[in-house]
């Protein structure tokens, strides 16, 4: 029987020396919307939970491969929201901090880039190459089940239909599952930032069988339901 890999104890002991640089964003907002001391405090839990997920964090065949990308973007975020969860604050708490910090990430991008990477993403360059990442999952328990693929009507340019998510199995493997209720939240600030024209109608996370996102240049993105309220408290928060 074929197994599957995990990061290796080099990669772990990468990241956990570069933890300080990586959290760096996170304890800025925590200082700024509470206070150094509860800051330090969370610091502290993150650590530890951040160690306590990297040995169960996927590691996919491939050195770009989307798929590390996408999970190893989540995992400061999934020890963050354990760390404020065991201090007694609740799920919004934790992703609005997480929101803002890749909110202004993306807005920060130059304008050159964004158009480069907007151009990229509408290629069919870009749709062989996650096909190509993706189907080297797809046999991985932990990974994806998902096809990207161009539209054939006119109301779309392109698309992807998933029905099995790497996210969503890594938020469960963490015992975090109700992280997956925001698990599109990086979708919609990536659909407003590149010009994307981003449709979410059906998740995963929500409870619908597939996850379906479509993409058309020159529209605008839209608030996916399930984020209409954490955008509206997060509007509010920024205040």
């Amino acid at each position: 029987m074929k197994t599957y890999s995990t990061l290796s104890q080099d990669k772990i002991n990468k990241k956990i020396k570069k933890f300080n640089k990586t959290y760096k964003n996170y304890h800025n907002k925590m200082i700024k919307y509470y206070d150094e001391d509860f800051a330090e405090q969370i610091k502290k839990g993150t650590l530890k939970y951040y160690k306590e997920i990297l040995p169960i964090t996927p590691n996919f065949e491939g050195k770009t491969n989307i798929g590390n990308i996408i999970i190893n973007g989540n995992t400061i975020g999934v020890a963050f929201y354990k760390a404020m969860k065991q201090a007694g604050k609740t799920l919004d708490d934790a992703v609005l901090i997480s929101y803002e910090i890749a909110d202004e990430a993306h807005n920060s991008i130059p304008k050159i880039m964004v158009w480069i990477i907007r151009n990229f993403i509408f290629s069919r360059l870009f749709l062989k190459r996650m096909n190509k990442s993706f189907r080297k999952m797809k046999d991985n328990p932990a990974g994806w089940k998902i096809e990207y693929k161009k539209a054939d009507d006119k109301i779309n340019d392109f698309y992807f239909h998933c029905t099995e998510c790497g996210v969503i199995k890594y938020f469960n493997a963490c015992g975090v599952p109700e992280i997956s209720r925001y698990c599109n939240f990086i979708d919609y600030i990536q659909g407003k930032a590149f010009g994307l024209g981003l449709q979410n109608p059906h998740n995963i996370g929500q409870g619908n069988a597939v996850c379906e996102e479509f993409m058309k240049r020159g529209r605008k993105t839209e608030v996916p339901e399930n984020l209409a309220v954490l955008i509206n408290k997060y509007e509010a928060f920024k205040k």
